[in-house]
């Protein structure tokens, strides 16, 4: 069975201006030119590593900490 593909009458064109883009699964499409887009969303865990969301969390147990003492 195919993919279904969904109009979006509020979503304007980047290149041409119209309201003919269409989307099937990542892939944005206008229907009156050439543009063509492909969006891959980044899972959760990748945005949230790092040192800065592990040093937020220890200065905030700190403060914490230093008020209840």
């Amino acid at each position: 069975m195919p993919a279904s593909i969904v109009t979006s009458a509020s979503v304007e064109c980047p290149k041409c201006g119209k309201h003919s883009i269409v989307h099937e699964d990542s892939v944005y499409q206008c229907l009156n030119c050439d543009f063509k887009r492909e969006f891959i969303e980044k899972p959760a865990e990748e945005e949230s590593s790092g040192i800065l969301p592990m040093l937020s969390g220890i200065l905030t147990f700190v403060f914490v900490l230093m008020l209840f003492l």
